[in-house]
């Protein structure tokens, strides 16, 4: 019960993490770019309408007046930390009312700079939540998305707007049916539908001067003019502002906001928002806040596992260097060779048994045995082992009882001093056997552990199987090997060799008897042992053989000569 408990945690954690993720993902990386389109010619389903439409039960009407000498200044794609208060400083310098569009996901992230703006009397209205274009949506989708914004809006001034501008919108000439059909969807909702008489089209970043003409009426009749103060860079669009506004007071227009354009109150585009209207905007707040924070605190966790891992790597690279100098650097004394058993367990190995026996038969090594313990196979591995009459290879039948006992049997029927146990998936080269015992000619040496190499690298599996190995069976044990070595000669802190064939000395009974099924596994079990008989683990052996999956061999010395196998030895791996 309390492994579900655990596991059911688990899931709810990562599944709030999962969230958490999505929520942040949509409300910042998902907000599309700023662009509006050209006009086409005239000819779209809406040409000859005036920009700020409402619905009238079957199709989008004009709700606006003529403009006369009226300009209604609007800003897109806001609010920006850096651009909106600049371009909100000049208008009030300038003392110019405007409508502020904003997108929900930035009034989250941006709440006091949204309520600076209306205390200081500029309109705003809703331009959806991500940036999305309406037309692309389903239904559903496009309520969502102006939705989200409103909730964003009641909570951070307790009111939301009846004023949408649809994102990649322009003129009316520029609306094609899909966006009209959408727009109809929006406005039907009670909501109006605001375009624009004078794109500047400044989110292309044309130059002051281009943004000016084209905000700048032709002739003597105003309108909505459309800027953006988000979305990227917006110093032209600052600066386009402090030269537009002289320019056309001096030839006698005046500015209002989008509401004043159209004959409604500040009251009437405004939507107080209820109680639970405020609540839901609070949970949304806080649902972004906290999926914000997270994130922020994965990226951080990010970048300092990264550099971690950077400096890891750096201080590996560099040891693992010390290491092949200081193996290379030992005197080459006599041959060290005693006598040597290789215990092989073997569990429905017919693949590769024949291949991994004959390459440790072929080896090198003066004087050793080859025992094969085919723990109950069922596709003739024992067999096909006898079938290469190899000498010095012997086969051990047993009923399947495991890797454990395997070992164990095979320590029991090992003869020689030096046993070395492999799995049968390791192809030894005809010198590894003789490397890998030679560092046990130091008496203080406990075990050896060498290089492995994956044999079968034509796959992916087996690439990246490779690069573990390189960095765990080689480069890894070459940094400790080193780090051991520094350590002072009484030191406890010992390593334990893992590798897909390795070294041990074997420092008797009592040892080996603390280490039984229920301890750790057998090779780490085994190595603690020796270190409390106070031997030291040995990396240095640089070793090669191929192994075509992970395995975790060991190789035993008794120093008295003989070698004893109690029961549970080796413990469940």
């Amino acid at each position: 019960m309390r492994t579900a408990a655990r596991w059911s945690l688990l899931a709810l954690l990562l599944t709030a993490v999962a969230a958490a993720l999505a929520a942040q993902g949509l409300s910042t990386r998902t907000t599309g770019p700023s662009r509006t389109p050209f006009a086409s010619g005239g000819r779209g389903i809406l040409s000859g309408a005036r920009p700020i439409l409402q619905w009238s039960g079957e199709r989008l009407v004009s709700r606006e007046e003529p403009p006369g000498r009226r300009i209604a200044l609007t800003f897109d794609d806001g609010p920006d930390p850096r651009w909106t208060p600049r371009i909100a400083a000049t208008l009030r310098r300038l003392h110019v009312p405007a409508t502020f569009f904003v997108i929900g996901s930035k009034v989250v992230r941006h709440r006091a700079l949204v309520r600076s703006l209306y205390r200081q009397g500029f309109e705003l209205g809703n331009h959806t939540f991500t940036h999305v274009d309406l037309a692309s949506l389903p239904a559903w989708q496009r309520r969502v998305q102006i939705a989200l914004t409103e909730s964003a809006l009641e909570e951070a001034l307790g009111v939301g707007s009846r004023l949408i501008r649809p994102p990649y919108s322009s003129v009316p000439a520029a609306v094609t049916v899909a966006q009209a059909h959408a727009l109809g969807d929006v406005a039907s909702r009670g909501y109006m539908i605001v375009l624009a008489d004078f794109d500047g089209e400044d989110w292309r970043r044309p130059g002051v001067g281009a943004i000016v003409r084209a905000a700048t009426p032709k002739q003597r009749h105003g309108g909505i003019v459309l800027l953006h103060d988000g979305g990227g860079d917006r110093s032209q669009t600052l600066a386009a502002v402090e030269r537009l506004v002289p320019r056309l007071r001096a030839r006698g227009f005046r500015f209002v906001t989008v509401s004043q354009l159209a004959g409604l109150s500040r009251a009437q585009v405004e939507l107080p928002a209820r109680k639970w209207e405020r609540a839901q905007g609070l949970v949304l707040v806080m649902t972004l806040a906290a999926a914000r924070w997270t994130t922020t605190v994965l990226a951080v966790l990010l970048v300092l596992v990264t550099a971690l891992f950077v400096i890891r790597m750096a201080v590996l690279f560099v040891l693992a260097r010390r290491h092949a100098r200081l193996v290379r650097a030992r005197p080459v004394g006599t041959r060290f060779t005693p006598l040597a058993s290789i215990v092989v367990p073997a569990f429905n190995e017919a693949a590769g048994i024949e291949r991994a026996v004959f390459s440790l038969a072929s080896s090198d090594y003066p004087d050793f045995e080859v025992i094969v313990i085919d723990d109950g196979s069922t596709d003739g591995t024992a067999a096909l082992v006898e079938e290469l009459q190899l000498p010095r290879v012997m086969v051990v039948r047993q009923e399947n009882a495991g890797k454990p006992a395997a070992l164990n049997r095979g320590l029991a029927a090992a003869r020689h001093g030096v046993v070395v146990m492999v799995d049968a998936d390791t192809v030894f080269e005809p010198s590894t056997l003789k490397k890998l015992v030679e560092p046990l000619r130091d008496p203080a040496v406990g075990a050896v552990s060498g290089n492995t190499k994956v044999g079968n690298r034509r796959g992916l599996l087996g690439r990246w199987q490779h690069i573990e190995y390189v960095m765990g069976f080689n480069l890894d044990r070459r940094l400790y090997d080193v780090l051991v070595h520094a350590d002072s000669a009484g030191s406890d802190r010992r390593l334990s060799p893992p590798g897909a064939r390795g070294d041990r000395r074997h420092l008797g009974r009592n040892a080996r008897r603390r280490h039984g099924r229920h301890d750790c596994a057998g090779p780490v079990g085994l190595a603690r042992g020796l270190c409390r008989g106070g031997a030291r683990l040995d990396g240095g052996s640089v070793v090669a053989d191929r192994a075509l999956a992970p395995a975790v061999p060991v190789v035993l010395r008794d120093p008295a000569g003989g070698l004893e196998a109690p029961g549970g030895i080796v413990a469940p791996e």
